[in-house]
């Protein structure tokens, strides 16, 4: 295969193209082990003796070295009692004492964590398990069709600078490689609760020269690197967290990272040279800590030598990048970039969903794909960044159907790579580029809130532009490089005394004018209106004009955007400061009003409002009335006209609220609000049943033995009969020592077809005559019953 930077080189210099490993060898279709079905293997300890020859009984490093004698298709499951040593009651999880990484052998091994409690119950310190240099805890070296699920792995303490080198699971191929592996469902450096940052070793997972494997479903906080990539080709990472908290919502604090090198996390997901044909789906990244490179990075150094191979046709689609499922912002500090790719022949980046980063959103750089095979970024989302997509020394890049919003500059494409936070270039020249920048093709992109250029061409880069922009290099007024739109005139610029604004000039053409507001040579939108050529006159509102002294315009016709215009000082006086809030009164829904919410049904809310200047804006919003708490508020219509007085409310099908108010708040220019609340009304459904008040009914609690003696045989079976007359939906199961105070939950959210449950009763549960167990069972609408057993003896 063609996997050598030489060979690589060769095949671009000599337009041999670069291919899949596929075009050379016969596709070969794996069947999916049964991984349940498979032998079990127990691991009954947390010790280890650090072995491999003659391990511990009973220690993982047992259980694998079995499963590698036997020739591997086992399934290795936890059975680790809690009063085993490393039983920690506090998190209720085993920590596993490991002195020597795990190697497993033989193919189809699967190391199942869940199997304990069916919960991420088994805990790896690599401060204390792994204490020798360039050690994994698991090294999987050469094995197929092998699954590693359901850990917890983190680093509480950084004693020692080794750990740099240090990781989870290690994929090498110095022996034919590592092919179709799963590593899915653990823990990276954050604990079992999902929420808290216990740190991380300086690797997490790394693919070495294999394929087919598969990252899926893991919360990775703190690496240096969490999933590395080398001379990989076929593998999956998706549906991972990086850098959050389990739900995605919350950028954990990395506070205590020490690698090697720095004290920074450098890349979430990195490819190394001559990875092909990888997919980056589904996950929600953080990105990296202070001085790291980048989120996702393909190439993985700043400057790729000629001939070296970042990758061939990898895709990286539908992630969250520095945003969170909600649209939280979890983005890192400034200076990154989210998507790198470096050197790469056909790599696509599509779909991603980007967010708050002060580099580029996507940044493609040393790119030496061909006509045939470019790199394509495309439909991608991208907001609040510094430059939405970069371009630098790239060959045929395809920038296509992407949105930018509230980003410095849209797409710019240079011979230089650029800071858009200072407008300077960051290298003059890249004396290791493959090619200078040709044949870029910038097509059908959408800009929203650029403060800078839409599309922006430096130092004779080779483009092609068909978004109907020419480039606009700076934000100053009076300076640019387009000369394809006559500036528009400004005659005046003169504030009423109601702080109205109002602008007049002359344009050449019918198009857009962008008026913005100038202060120290910072260019702020404020307003964009149509014109129709020739003179015109447009308003800027008082609250937009608050604090306006300069105003400059550009406008664009029939595609084409113009240079700013020359400067011009607002006339007139800001008014005195408005402190009187708008008065308003909700005539209609009126108290006690019954809506029936069934389809086409509309209801007409009416209000009256007024102010001491003037209202020029309404929102209209739905209460809920909560009995002894708090209404909640969901908005029906925002910015409405200050002249509005009705809106006609389109009521949704099958809404039910037993209270409810309309709540009508009127702005004036000077940003003072003023509220009104309609009556309570009800809106229920049409034809509504009655609610179900009637609670479930539990009896015949019995229990499989009247004395549980913990040491010999503590198994107690709690039998009952719960039923309902729509349905029990969950059921609890508690205890109580003296047979009154139930304070401990034996099982919870047990099914509603549930009439029994094993308990194997703890050794912490202290001795007693009057031992009590309580079944409470639940519906859909909230009612419970419930019904205690007779008391036993625990001993």
């Amino acid at each position: 295969m063609l996997r050598s930077p030489l060979i690589l080189f060769l095949a671009v210099l000599l337009g041999w193209g670069v291919f899949l490993p596929s075009q050379f060898c016969e596709t070969v279709v794996h069947a999916e082990p049964d991984w349940q079905n498979l032998p079990e293997i127990a691991v009954t300890t947390t010790r280890d003796n650090g072995d491999n020859s003659s391990p511990l009984p009973g220690s993982l490093r047992a259980a694998i070295q079995q499963a590698n004698q036997e020739g591997g298709s086992r399934h290795i499951v936890f059975r680790i009692p809690q009063s085993d040593p490393g039983y920690d009651p506090q998190i209720n999880c085993w920590r596993m004492d490991l002195r020597i990484s795990l190697r497993p052998q033989a193919d189809q091994i699967f190391v199942d964590g869940f199997s304990q409690n069916g919960k991420r119950a088994i805990v790896f310190d690599v401060s204390t398990t792994i204490p020798t240099a360039n050690s994994y805890i698991f090294n999987m070296s050469g094995v197929n069709d092998c699954w590693v699920r359901g850990f917890v792995i983190i680093q509480t303490s950084f004693e020692s600078g080794f750990l740099d080198s240090g990781g989870f699971l290690f994929l090498y191929s110095g022996k034919g490689g590592s092919f179709r592996n799963k590593i899915t469902d653990n823990y990276f450096g954050v604990g079992p609760d999902g929420e808290t940052y216990l740190g991380a070793p300086s690797y997490a997972i790394r693919l070495f020269s294999g394929g087919e494997n598969l990252v899926e479903n893991n919360l990775i906080n703190g690496a240096r690197e969490t999933v590395s990539i080398n001379s990989d080709t076929g593998n999956t990472v998706r549906n991972n967290k990086f850098g959050t908290n389990a739900a995605g919502n919350r950028r954990l604090p990395v506070t205590s990272i020490r690698t090697f090198y720095d004290n920074t996390i450098q890349t979430t997901i990195r490819f190394g040279s001559d990875v092909f044909g990888n997919v980056i789906e589904n996950n929600v990244i953080a990105g990296t800590e202070s001085g790291g490179i980048g989120a996702i990075n393909i190439g993985s150094v700043a400057f790729v030598p000629n001939g070296y191979s970042g990758g061939t046709r990898n895709t990286i689609r539908n992630n969250r990048i520095g945003i969170g499922p909600n649209g939280e912002n979890i983005g890192p500090p400034p200076g990154k970039f989210a998507v790198g790719i470096y050197a790469s022949t056909g790599d696509t980046v599509e779909n991603n969903i980007i967010a708050n980063f002060d580099g580029s959103g996507i940044l493609v750089r040393d790119s030496v794909g061909n006509s045939a095979e470019p790199a394509q970024i495309r439909n991608n989302t991208i907001s609040n960044c510094g430059m939405g997509v970069q371009a630098a020394w790239t060959k045929t890049a395809l920038v296509e159907n992407n949105q930018m919003t509230n980003c410095k500059a849209g797409v710019v494409v240079n011979q230089a790579l650029l800071d858009w936070t200072t407008g300077e270039r960051t290298r003059v020249e890249n004396p290791f580029r493959i090619v200078p920048t040709v044949g870029v093709t910038v097509s059908q992109n959408r800009y929203a809130g650029v403060t800078g250029p839409k599309i922006a061409l430096t130092e004779n880069a080779g483009a092609v532009f068909g978004d109907g922009y020419t480039p606009n290099l700076r934000t100053v007024p009076g300076e640019g490089p387009n000369h394809f739109q006559p500036t528009p005139t400004m005659a005046t610029a003169t504030r009423s005394a109601s702080g109205v604004v109002t602008v007049t000039g002359t344009t050449v053409g019918a198009g857009t004018l962008d008026l913005a507001a100038v202060t120290a040579n910072t260019v702020t939108p404020v307003l964009t209106a149509q014109v129709s050529g020739g003179p015109y006159s447009v308003q800027i509102p008082a609250d937009k004009a608050v604090g306006l002294q300069q105003v400059s315009a550009t406008v664009t016709v029939n595609g084409d955007t113009s240079e700013f215009s020359p400067t011009l000082t607002v006339q007139g006086e800001q008014p005195p400061q408005d402190t009187v809030a708008p008065t308003v009164t909700v005539t209609a829904p009126t108290a006690g009003q019954q809506i029936e919410s069934k389809p086409g049904t509309q209801v007409v809310i009416a209000w009256q409002s007024s102010d001491n200047v003037g209202v020029v804006r309404h929102d209209v919003r739905l209460a809920r009335i909560i009995p002894n708490g708090t209404p909640t508020l969901e908005l029906l219509a925002s910015g409405l006209a200050g002249a509005a007085q009705t809106f006609t409310w389109n009521v949704p099908e099958n809404l039910d609220i037993p209270q409810a108010m309309v709540n009508v708040e009127a702005g004036d220019a000077a940003g003072n609000k003023g509220n009104g609340n309609s009556g309570v009304f009800t809106v229920k459904k049409a034809n509504a049943p009655p609610p179900d008040t009637e609670k479930p009914v539990v009896t015949t609690v019995t229990l499989s033995a009247k004395k549980v003696k913990r040491k010999i045989d503590p198994n107690l079976t709690i039998s009952w009969k719960s039923t309902d007359n729509v349905g029990v939906m969950t059921q609890d199961v508690l205890y109580a020592t003296d047979g009154t105070s139930f304070s401990l939950m034996v099982a919870a959210g047990l099914p509603g077809t549930a009439q029994s449950f094993a308990w194997t009763v703890p050794g912490t549960v202290a001795k007693t005559k009057a031992g009590v167990v309580k079944v409470v069972a639940k519906d859909a609408a909230g009612n419970s019953g419930e019904a205690v057993s007779n008391s036993f003896v625990i001993k």
